[in-house]
């Protein structure tokens, strides 16, 4: 016996889908190039590109003084971010699937300062103080050639 297809069928298939599609999609560290636009409506922010030979940087500047810098490798992957401003920018947003990494080091840290996690897939540092916080994150496996942590800034 063949299955009916009716409008409300259709409905129920469509429904789930059209929620997905709504759902933001961020660039994150280890994304692709893509989604930088979204970041940049995400954030309130404009955009400005900064092109070199080995990678290309995404800046994005917020109407409250903060900047986020993405660095896209010529393959089209986030392969490092760093930021500064008044704030700190959305790291789940930005730090994508490193996030958790990221927040488990966070809560087995004592006292205060920076915080450092370096690692062979993952380098995270970030510190500051009201008004005034600075961070950076890079994929060290995923550096195009040619281009050095240092470049991240």
């Amino acid at each position: 016996m063949k299955p009916e297809f009716s409008s409300s069928n259709a409905l129920l298939f469509l429904l789930p889908l059209m929620v997905c599609l709504a759902l933001p999609a961020w660039a994150a560290l280890g994304d692709n190039t893509m989604s930088v636009q979204n970041d940049q409506v995400h954030m309130k922010g404009t955009l400005r590109l900064v092109t070199s030979d080995r990678y290309v940087m995404h800046e994005i500047r917020t109407s409250s003084g903060g900047s986020v810098r993405e660095y896209v490798s010529p393959g089209g992957t986030v392969f490092g971010i760093a930021w500064d401003g008044p704030g700190v920018p959305d790291l789940q947003q930005i730090l994508g699937p490193y996030f958790e990494t990221m927040k488990q080091a966070a809560a087995q840290r004592r006292g205060h300062g920076p915080l450092v996690i370096d690692t062979p897939e993952f380098y995270f540092a970030q510190t500051g103080h009201m008004r005034a916080f600075h961070g950076t994150a890079h994929l060290p496996q995923q550096l195009p050639q040619g281009v050095t942590a240092t470049d991240v800034r």
